[in-house]
């Protein structure tokens, strides 16, 4: 499979990425055997994440003894110094890996967690030390707030940014993408399918394989899909004048109801998380039940039914969603789940 510069790194990763959240949908056994069958296809850039359940260890078990050749990236969600080490720690371990090529601070999604992760004494200091130490190679950050991304880009302090990225969420256009490319910053393009919204993998994945500065990674759970998007990229990239009308088609069908997850709708009088209830439909997609059905996420859906149609959170969408509609459809849908 052909392969791309990721920036600054001088690492090679091919050019079609593997994400890692859908395989915690698996068993270990089936995790493994679609691993193995990337692998053989050439794919040779994994993401993960601590925050991803199983994903590490799984990851882990299928690259026993093809460690070579791959780059591996992982992220902690951990916003101080001491947590940030454990998680470190847990995905050398999970990973089976002496060192992680690409670890980055993950969903820093504010201008408060950027300056908590890039503060003297801070996470970016502490992934230093490690670098130092030989436990990672290069550093990174993802987000899903354009200003985050735009600045860590340029601050020079991080080699790689990942960001929401497809021919309908197309905000990194008009300055992430040359703030990267100025500056050599590797782009890994997040939510390549929408999260699952947008089901025409060649469209999307065309659109993505124009530019060598941008690199996928998607998320797969079934060897249908790896073999489809390995053919894709085995293919002609080209995009026919028919395949860009569809794209501008799409874009314009789903726009209004496509929620890139920038959390400028915040914050809620309720204290919703108004982004991860319109998110639960992808949820449905990519996670397993005990995901979605339990915890943070079904005690936010609990409080998304209690939602007062207050409408302050529109006016602050930058893409005139229609929060409250959404919300209510997503909130009715996780009772009907719940109710069995």
């Amino acid at each position: 499979m052909e392969k791309a510069r990721l920036g600054r790194t001088g690492l090679m990763v091919s050019r079609l990425g593997f994400g890692g959240i859908p395989i915690q949908r698996l068993n270990e056994a089936e995790a493994v055997t679609l691993l193995h069958r990337c692998l053989d296809l050439g794919i040779n850039f994994l993401d993960t994440a601590t925050a991803y359940t199983t994903s590490e260890g799984f990851i882990g078990k299928a690259i026993k003894g093809r460690r070579e050749g791959l780059v591996l990236a992982t992220k902690s969600t951990a916003r101080d110094p001491d947590r940030l080490r454990k998680h470190m720690e847990r995905s050398l371990q999970s990973l089976g890996t002496d060192v992680i090529d690409v670890y980055q601070l993950h969903a820093v999604d504010d201008m408060e967690s950027y300056n908590i992760v890039t503060a003297p004494g801070g996470l970016l200091d502490t992934l230093n030390e490690a670098r130092e130490e030989g436990k990672l190679r290069y550093t990174g950050l993802t987000s899903h707030v354009l200003e985050v991304a735009l600045k860590a880009a340029r601050s020079g302090m991080f080699d790689t940014v990942q960001f929401p990225y497809n021919f309908v969420a197309r905000e990194a256009d008009a300055g992430l993408l040359p703030a990267c490319l100025d500056n050599d910053i590797g782009f890994i393009a997040m939510k390549p399918m929408g999260g699952g919204f947008l089901e025409d993998a060649s469209l999307a994945m065309k659109f993505l394989l124009q530019s060598p500065y941008v690199h996928p990674i998607v998320g797969v759970y079934t060897m249908e899909q790896v073999e489809e998007l390995a053919r894709i990229v085995a293919g002609d990239w080209g995009l026919a004048p028919e395949e860009e009308q569809r794209m501008k088609q799409i874009a314009a069908e789903t726009d209004n109801k496509y929620c890139r997850h920038c959390y400028y709708c915040q914050p809620c009088p309720q204290e919703i998380l108004i982004c991860e209830v319109m998110a639960f439909p992808l949820y449905l997609k990519r996670s397993v039940p005990s995901f979605y059905m339990t915890g943070w996420v079904a005690d936010n859906m609990e409080k998304a039914g209690a939602c007062t149609e207050c409408a302050e959170c529109e006016p602050r969408c930058p893409f005139n969603l229609p929060i409250r509609e959404m919300m209510r459809d997503n909130a009715a849908l996780y009772q009907r789940l719940k109710a069995g």
